[in-house]
């Protein structure tokens, strides 16, 4: 250590090109800071414009509107879920409800799998309260096109939340088409619908 301090005093070219290189990272230091100051800025003034918007929007008059927009919403909602009191119940009326509609229109499902989610997960839907659940009917046919066309209207015309998520049709003999058919369930005392 000593030596290299030696070296460094008796060199003039070695103190230069030290001096140079340390005002280098010097200079690159401060540019460095100078951009994360000027991005601090504009996140400043983003932040300033939002809160202003917001600002606004809360003096505004519209939210009651968009309340009793919501409140609506939330009570159709409830009054087209269907109603159980337990996610099995749940799962099995959605399934006998399938096997129902399925025998009157003289199809079979060759598979039927029915399972229950919490309506936050449901991708693309908006959030619902939590005894709000999503049933799943993933089903498997083999049939035509006009009882297809009979379950999708079924399906269309049913006055509680109903719903095709998925459809695949694959031709063949005999034709077979897989399908998602989706309910809205709320967790509660059972209403008949009539």
């Amino acid at each position: 250590m000593a030596d290299w301090r030696s070296e460094v005093r008796s060199n003039r070219r070695l103190q230069a090109g030290l001096l140079l290189a340390g005002l280098l990272v010097w200079v690159a230091a401060l540019l460095t800071l100078d951009e994360a100051v000027a991005q601090q800025e504009k996140q400043r003034l983003r932040a300033a414009r939002e809160w202003a918007r917001l600002e606004q929007l809360r003096e505004a008059d519209q939210w009651p509107q968009i309340q009793q927009e919501a409140v609506n919403l939330l009570a159709r909602y409830r009054e087209r879920a269907w109603r159980e009191e337990s996610e099995g119940r749940l799962q099995a009326v959605l399934q006998d409800w399938l096997n129902q509609q399925l025998a009157e229109l003289g199809l079979r499902a060759s598979e039927m799998e029915v399972r229950i989610e919490s309506a936050d997960a449901a991708a693309g839907q908006p959030p619902l309260p939590a005894e709000f659940r999503v049933g799943r009917a993933r089903l498997r046919l083999n049939t035509d096109v006009a009882r297809l066309a009979d379950l999708l209207a079924l399906v269309e015309s049913d006055p509680r939340w109903l719903w095709i998520d998925q459809l695949q049709w694959r031709a063949g003999q005999p034709a077979s088409v897989e399908l998602q058919v989706n309910a809205l369930f709320l967790v509660g005392a059972r209403m008949e619908v009539e």
